[in-house]
């Protein structure tokens, strides 16, 4: 019969116990009395052979073991001795058995041997006991309740978290998966997982958009910013020569936009360059016959005519192009005043008395006189006279009787007259019309009229040569000087021609493009300019056209671009400006993975979803995704106690498992735990953001079950400070030791680089003095008067921090001996710099920014002549000294210095005694005496026509002044010490 589990169970443990107590003793008789003694019915609970029949052998129990199907229910066959059980006493059967060892034969997993009163009974292995489940992917099996109980899952994990590994048949399998990773570089994002890899992502963009520097990725490190030293573009079209410091691109020297043309206002905008707009001064177009002249349209014209009129009769006035006013000696009638003349006439630019007035009364016995203011007067004479007949003489008078004498000679010695004796008249003078000599070699023909030698038709001097000025010298005849005036060379194909030693020189060459690609441009010299159409390739400016051509002139448009990159996670569009651009867009997609849900589009790309869950809820299945077919459940031939280690207190019945989940946890937030049938516990790499606990890094991500985390630029843009970094704190930055080198002309003070250095322009140099006090000392600074916001670039300039109490800003500098600074020149009313590399104190010409930027209440003139340098202080507030002068109108300052305070500016300077006019823009009209900033004197009581001045700008070419002396003192027509001039250099300061 067979036994119940139970009753098995407990009799195996009765027999372990009992051979615990009698020190595992191996006799069966032993171990039999210890059965019986536990059971207290061993006959109950033993299976014997009845008498006659034949023993169970060990193959036979070994049957009987298996009939139990290997489940919970366990048979023990008792084997007996040969004979019946009644034959208990018969001492001839032979004993199967003495000890356990004595038993042979095969006993299957988890059974064991024992020997119970000479026979070979088959129980239960000890639980622990090693076995074999016969599964592959189980190791360590070990038994427990006469059933061979499945170890731990084989490992299967390859280290590569871009497989999902599994166990099947006894075989590892590792299935490639697509999940995020990383690649552990640096220099790449969007890491996946490809053909059991990681493959890198997209490159990551290393881009700081410096132009000084050099942009890298170092995988280890990731974006790498290297410093560049040398040229550069600051996008600022208002510099040139920009170039690299300290990994900054700092400005150039500002470009030159002085078109040398006063009638255009000259600026510069930052994206457009030099801009030149049209304005409405007053100005000077070189033509001394024309007054008011005002800038229209671009250009100097003048608005009427000069009025040459010199008050004098005795004069023709006329203006010349080359000299200005001219007066020419005429021989009009005319009055000289006087009672005693008769038949006035101009010679010599004066009024020449006429023939004396006739005060004759006919007695020669009287003296005929006249008196200028009353006319004749007749009184009695002694004198030679006339009897009566005027064709005597030497008649004498007595009592005003006139005795007759010699015959008298009428000849006056006048060409000009036809001299004769008349008995009536006695001598008689007649004009007559012969030609004569006016003494004028600028006269031709001259005829006599009037007793007088009056002047012919002028001499013809006009030679046809535009390019002279005709002129004629009373004395010397004709001149004919070479001009520069406009004039036309005959040829289409060239503009703004201009006499050059006096032949018509050709100008600039005139630009036929018409900025059309389909035009031939030509020029023909008779014809001018030409623009014909052609039929050549072009480019009409659209991206999304190719093959453009020319048609009637026009750039038409060729075959539309295809756009189209084949990526369903991108939107293909044609900017005409930059072509075909692939857009990404969010859509459901499908990355062709069965094992991901809800894949969708990012980044252009299609990214894998949630992970499938394959799991039909049967613990005693395992579940699998493939990406070649997905989820598939693979039955396992254990119970569900057989390997599955994802639950515990498993009750498999029919196929299906009920017990409780075990909890997987490894304490890593980088790794995703699961529980895996096979394996039990599982963790794989996540990508997840996290937290790696320095404050040093951002954009901390995980990979490879590590967070890491970005290091942060610890970089504050300042070189007077330590960039660290503290992994609790985060950035800090400490400041370097004072008087550290800076920027250009700066060092450290205190964690900040020295006002007035590259690095922090100062607003002026009375800002920089008010900062640093007493330390602040004269040299060349930058300046930044509008700001770092402000659309004018720093600039340097000298930096004046003793006179008149410092925080004088240097403006320019002007060298009298050259006419860079003369009066009319642009430099005065343009916001162009000159010499900007040359800011500062010394000797060269120069005109800094702060020129036009730079508001002030107080400016400063300075002016050195040989060794000796004076300065004095105006008191005025602009906006800037260009506001000032721009629009070339005088303006005075209050107070004013004073005739002696200028004269003082420059020793042995010499000035006419009156006017004396001081201010900005002095000026009258050419040519005479003019300065931008300075007095004007002149020897009249007025300031209509002043031939000195003092100061810097000067201007004027009258009375014989230097018109390129520009900076100094000059006098002409009386100057209080004598016509000369001194010529110095010259500087402006504001504050």
């Amino acid at each position: 019969m067979h036994v119940s589990s139970r009753t098995c169970d407990r009799l195996f443990f009765a027999i372990v116990a009992s051979c615990a107590i009698a020190a595992c003793a191996d006799d069966a008789s032993v171990i039999g009395e210890a059965a019986t003694n536990a059971t207290g019915v061993a006959d109950s609970s033993a299976e014997v052979t009845s008498a006659g029949s034949a023993p169970d052998t060990p193959a036979t129990a070994e049957a009987h073991a298996a009939d139990t199907g290997g489940g919970t229910e366990v048979a023990i066959d008792a084997v007996a001795t040969a004979g019946d059980a009644g034959d208990s006493g018969d001492s001839a059967a032979k004993p199967q058995c003495v000890v356990a060892a004595d038993c042979t034969g095969a006993t299957g997993a988890c059974h064991m041997w024992a020997c119970n009163a000479g026979s070979c009974v088959l129980g239960a292995s000890f639980d622990g006991t090693p076995c074999d489940d016969a599964n592959a992917c189980t190791g360590g099996d070990a038994c427990k309740g006469a059933v061979c109980m499945p170890g731990a899952v084989s490992p299967c994990d390859d280290g590569t978290g871009c497989t999902d590994d599994s166990c099947s048949g006894g075989k590892c399998i590792h299935t490639p998966n697509k999940v995020q990773c990383s690649d552990g570089s640096a220099c790449t994002t969007g890491d996946t997982c490809q053909d059991g890899n990681c493959t890198g992502g997209a490159s990551v963009a290393c881009a700081d958009g410096k132009p000084c520097t050099t942009d890298s990725c170092e995988p280890g490190k990731g974006c790498v910013f290297n410093v560049l030293a040398g040229a550069c573009d600051d996008n600022n079209a208002c510099t040139a020569g920009d170039g690299c410091q300290d990994g900054v691109c700092l400005p150039g020297a500002p470009t030159n936009c002085d078109d040398s043309n006063l009638c255009t206002l000259d600026s510069c905008d930052v994206k457009l360059g030099c801009t030149h707009s049209n304005n409405s001064l007053q100005c000077s177009d070189n033509n001394p016959c024309t007054t008011g002249d005002t800038c229209s349209d671009g250009a100097c014209a003048g608005s009427a005519k000069l009025a040459c009129d010199d008050g004098n009769l005795c004069t023709d006035d006329s203006c010349d192009v080359a000299k200005g006013c001219a007066s020419l000696p005429n021989t009009a009638t005319c009055s000289d005043s006087n009672a005693c003349t008769v038949g006035d006439a101009c010679g010599g630019s004066q009024c020449k008395p006429g023939a004396s007035l006739g005060c004759d009364d006919g007695n020669p016995c009287t003296s005929d006189s006249c008196d200028p203011q009353a006319g004749c007067v007749n009184a009695a004479n002694s004198l030679p006279c006339s009897d009566g007949d005027p064709c005597t003489d030497g008649d004498v008078c007595a009592a005003k009787v006139c005795s007759p004498g010699a015959a008298k000679a009428c000849g006056d010695g006048n060409l000009c007259t036809d001299d004769s004796c008349d008995k009536l008249k006695g001598c008689v003078q007649l004009p007559n019309g012969a030609t004569c000599d006016d003494n004028n070699v600028c006269t031709q023909a001259d005829v006599c009229k009037g007793g007088n030698c009056v002047p012919g038709v002028p001499s013809a001097c006009d030679d046809g040569n535009p390019c002279t000025s005709e002129t004629c010298d009373p004395g010397q005849g004709c001149k004919n000087v070479a001009n520069t005036l406009s004039c036309d060379d005959k040829d289409a194909c060239t503009t703004g021609d201009t006499c050059k030693d006096g032949q018509c020189g050709a100008g600039k060459a005139v630009n036929c493009s018409d900025g059309n690609a389909c035009s031939d441009d030509s020029c023909d010299k008779a014809g001018g300019c030409k623009n014909a159409a052609n039929t050549g390739e072009c480019s009409d400016g659209n991206a999304c056209t190719s093959t453009d051509t020319c048609k009637d002139s026009t750039c038409v448009g060729g075959v539309p671009a295809k756009c189209d990159d084949g990526n369903p996670c991108t939107v293909d569009v044609c900017n005409p400006v930059s072509g075909c651009v692939a857009l990404p867009f969010a859509l459901p997609c499908s990355d062709d993975n069965p094992c991901t849900l809800n894949d969708t589009c990012s980044g252009g790309a299609c990214q894998p979803g949630k992970p499938q869950v394959c799991d039909d809820g049967n613990v005693c299945t395992q579940d699998v995704c493939f990406s070649a077919n997905g989820c598939v459940s693979m039955p396992n031939q254990d119970t569900c106690t057989d390997g599955n280690t994802c639950t515990n207190q498993d009750a498999c019945d029919g196929g299906k498992c009920a017990g409780k989940a075990v909890v997987c946890n490894d304490g890593n937030f980088c790794t995703t735990d699961y529980c895996s049938a096979d394996a039990g516990c599982q963790a794989i790499f996540n990508t997840l953001p996290c937290d790696d606990g320095s404050a040093c890094t951002s954009s901390d991500v995980c990979g490879q079950a590590i967070c890491k985390g970005t290091t942060i630029a610890c970089d504050d843009g300042n070189p007077c400070t330590m960039d660290t970094c503290d992994k609790g704190k985060g950035c800090a930055y400490p400041a370097v030791g004072d008087n550290t080198p800076c920027g250009l002309a700066g060092i450290c003070v205190s964690g900040q680089c020295s006002v007035g250095s590259s690095l922090n322009p100062a607003p002026s140099c009375l800002a920089i003095l008010q900062t640093l006090g007493k330390a602040a000392k004269d040299g060349v600074y930058f300046l930044d008067p509008d700001g770092a916001k402000g659309s004018e670039p720093p600039f340097q300039a000298a930096c004046d921090m003793v006179s008149d109490g410092g925080g004088w800003t240097l403006v320019l500098k002007a060298d009298g001996n050259t006419a860079n600074f003369v009066y009319d020149s642009a430099l005065w009313t343009n916001k162009l710099a000159f010499n900007p590399d040359k800011p500062g104190m010394d000797a060269s010409e120069a005109k800094l920014g702060s020129f036009w930027t730079l508001p002030f209440t107080q400016l400063r003139v300075g002016i050195k002549t040989g060794d000796v340098v004076n300065g004095q202080t105006i008191d005025y507030k602009a906006s800037s000294l260009y506001a000032v002068l721009v629009d070339g109108l005088y303006k005075s300052w209050t107070p004013a210095l004073g005739r002696s305070t200028w004269k003082a500016l420059v020793p042995k300077s010499t000035l006419q005694a009156n006017c004396n006019r001081e201010g900005f823009n002095n000026f009258v009209q050419a040519p005479w005496a003019s300065v931008r900033i300075g007095i004007i004197a002149n020897e009249q009581n007025d300031c209509g026509t002043p031939d000195s001045r003092l100061g810097i700008g000067m201007g004027g070419s009258v009375c014989g002044l230097d018109p390129t002396s520009s900076v100094g003192t000059g006098a002409g027509c009386g100057g209080d010490l004598g016509d000369y001039g001194i010529k110095g250099f010259g500087w402006v300061w504001v504050r």
